[in-house]
């Protein structure tokens, strides 16, 4: 995983590109705006298959839908011409690793993670590309919540198990967005969010949608 490599670039291209800003853009004011896209989660089906064959099952095979439809809604309010603060609620979808046992004791094994609803807060620093067209990079700190859970169907019977957690972590980022009218701009943003704990996997999130300012 490339948990770190982002950090510092991303920190330069936030601070540094609070320093320039279109002459036409808004100084300050609210925001608000919708987008949807395609979230992917950096599963590692061994999470799963190596503790079962430590426990002395036989592995025939496994898979994983790691990517979800994700929506959110964002709202924001500029500070300044270069700094906005802005907060977001989003879903992240659900992932699943399915594990094919064999031997003398065939079945599967299907294990989810429920991303669900998460609250992001964050700073966004702009840089205009021209009149219209504005580049920008966010930093800020996740809020979430994951369920996960684990169903056996074995020859020798079923079981489930569930488990959940939650914590704060980091977020960042990097969009372009073009301007339609004074008010109305599309933009597209790259996120990534950081999930600590006992889920330790990061969410990558491609989305596309629309902003509205007032």
């Amino acid at each position: 995983m490339m948990k770190n490599r982002l950090y510092f670039p991303l920190a330069m291209a936030l601070f540094g590109a609070s320093g320039v800003v279109a002459a036409d853009s808004p100084a300050t004011g609210f925001y608000v705006g919708a987008g949807l896209g395609k979230a992917y989660a950096d599963l590692d089906e061994g999470d799963v298959t190596q503790p079962l064959a430590n426990a002395g099952f036989a592995i025939a095979g496994s898979s994983k839908e790691d990517d979800a439809t994700s929506w959110r809604l964002f709202f924001g309010l500029r500070l300044n011409p270069y700094l906005a603060l802005e907060a977001t609620w989003l879903d992240l979808g659900e992932y699943e690793i399915k594990t094919d046992i064999g031997g003398s004791n065939p079945g599967h094994l299907r294990s989810t993670l429920d991303a669900g609803s998460t609250f992001n807060l964050g700073l966004v620093a702009g840089y205009p590309f021209t009149d219209r067209v504005h580049g920008f990079a966010k930093l800020g700190a996740v809020v979430w919540s994951a369920d996960v859970e684990s169903r056996a169907y074995l020859a020798s019977g079923s079981a489930i198990s569930k488990d959940d957690d939650s914590g704060t972590d980091l977020s960042f980022g990097l969009g372009v967005s073009v301007d339609l009218t004074e008010q109305i701009a599309v933009r597209g943003d790259w996120d990534r969010y950081q999930f600590g704990g006992k889920v330790d996997t990061d969410i990558d999130v491609w989305s596309v949608g629309i902003q509205y300012r007032f």
